[in-house]
């Protein structure tokens, strides 16, 4: 089986698991899997949004249960909460939206915001504006700099398949 049948066979539900972790890696080559007509650019769009919305959520219900748990397992995390919540309630929204975009602060994100930091009905609508953006963003990169790419390297499939691995 050759990458790109793998990639076709399988690459939604690739899409679907790593949405619901960090994701940002995969998203970008559903962009560069959709230059390549491997997969369909609305179905990757509305599969990213969902799974990326739902892990969020779920990671935000995992601060809502556990979160003071959480927090008082890590020490200087609890010492700083009073001041990380005054920052949070400064700004929710743009944390709520900008979280999603700093790698390694999408799953920790949501688990402190539901910790109360913010409201559950302002984290979901926030939580899907940005994800919304979040995917847009990504996978225009990865089709953009895909073919970006094709244009400046005219050799580039053939090192297309290493990538994909």
């Amino acid at each position: 089986m050759s990458i790109a049948q793998f990639v076709s066979e399988y690459g939604y539900a690739a899409l679907a698991i790593g949405c619901l972790l960090e994701g940002e890696t995969v998203v970008l080559l559903a962009g560069l899997a959709v230059l390549r007509g491997l997969l369909a650019g609305p179905s990757v769009w509305l599969i990213a949004l969902f799974f990326s919305f739902c892990g969020d959520q779920a990671w935000y219900q995992v601060g809502r249960h556990y979160g003071e748990r959480l927090i008082l397992r890590f020490p200087k995390l609890a010492q700083r909460r009073a001041w990380l919540q005054a920052k949070v309630f400064a700004h929710p929204d743009a944390l709520v939206l900008g979280l999603r975009f700093m790698v390694g602060l999408r799953t920790v994100g949501p688990i402190l915001m539901g910790a109360g930091f913010v409201p559950p009905r302002r984290f979901l609508w926030l939580n899907l504006l940005g994800a919304a953006l979040w995917v847009s963003c990504f996978v225009s990169a990865g089709y953009f700099f895909g073919e970006l790419a094709e244009r400046l390297l005219p050799r580039i499939k053939a090192v297309e398949e290493a990538v994909f691995v």
